[in-house]
């Protein structure tokens, strides 16, 4: 599929990891988010798709937003909202997740509430991460004209997620309210993500609303593991243009210490 005339292009696993940590250095990410952004977007991409073709078409907003500081509050011991000022999951993912653990760690459940944040679909690693940890994972999502979208992981089952919409999971939205006692679904706000974490004995509650919904359909399975394992083993194909943009975008922070880095060596966002 690569080759003279060819529209698609193969990137290595190792390609996506090296030069998308690469990419978001440029935009601006400092050293160490631009690591644990990286892990979140290549499982993103590796298992999902679309998150180069993200990154390509959002450098600008990357850009802008890469130097603001998330904005941190504690509403109680086991709730945390953040306005993520913009930023995308890629960026912010690893502190949501460490903050909804530290609750979850404590007293068996912890959420966190994020508002103003880009690109909330691409949380793969969020729900895994959590699942691996030992809680139930539930993301709850928003973004522009999607609408409302669960995404829910087991301990039991960690590499595996079920999402679904969320206009058909009201009696599960009613058990997490339950549950964390607050007022923490605000149907008002577009670009939001709300992350949480529930240990298995604080989880069995809303164990038999996942098992329902997807007895009628309603969750389509991602499984997780398997995806990333084929997309690791063949690697994944883009589109031959988004790709080329996104490899010149990683290698332009190269040092100039050779020909070849000295000509593609000028930092700054591609067009």
């Amino acid at each position: 599929m690569e080759g003279k005339g060819s529209s698609f292009k193969k990137l290595s696993e190792w390609e996506l990891r090296i030069h998308s940590h690469s990419a978001f250095r440029v935009l601006g990410v400092p050293f160490g988010i631009a690591e644990s952004a990286s892990r979140i977007f290549c499982m993103a991409e590796m298992v999902r798709g679309g998150a180069v073709e993200y990154l390509v078409r959002s450098q600008e907003k990357i850009f802008s937003s890469a130097e603001d500081r998330v904005a941190i509050n504690k509403i109680s011991e086991e709730i945390f909202s953040v306005d993520a000022h913009d930023q995308t999951i890629f960026t912010v993912g690893e502190s949501i997740l460490d903050l909804a653990t530290l609750g979850a760690l404590k007293n068996g459940l912890g959420a966190v509430v994020v508002e103003n944040i880009n690109a909330p679909k691409f949380s793969t690693w969020i729900s895994c991460a959590a699942s691996k940890k030992g809680f139930f994972s539930v993301v709850n999502y928003r973004s522009g004209d999607e609408g409302g979208m669960y995404s829910i992981s087991s301990p039991v089952t960690p590499g595996e997620i079920y999402e679904g919409p969320a206009k058909s999971m009201v009696k599960l939205t009613d058990t997490l309210q339950g549950i964390f006692d607050e007022n923490i679904f605000n149907t008002g706000k577009v670009n939001m993500l709300t992350l949480f974490c529930l240990s298995l004995d604080k989880g069995k509650s809303i164990v038999h609303d996942i098992e329902q919904k997807n007895e009628e359909g309603k969750f389509v399975k991602l499984d997780v593991d398997n995806r990333y394992s084929k997309a690791y083993r063949y690697g994944i194909f883009l589109e031959t243009k988004t790709a080329d943009s996104f490899l010149n975008l990683g290698r332009s922070i190269w040092l100039p210490t050779s020909d070849r880095s000295r000509n593609q060596g000028s930092i700054g966002i591609q067009e």
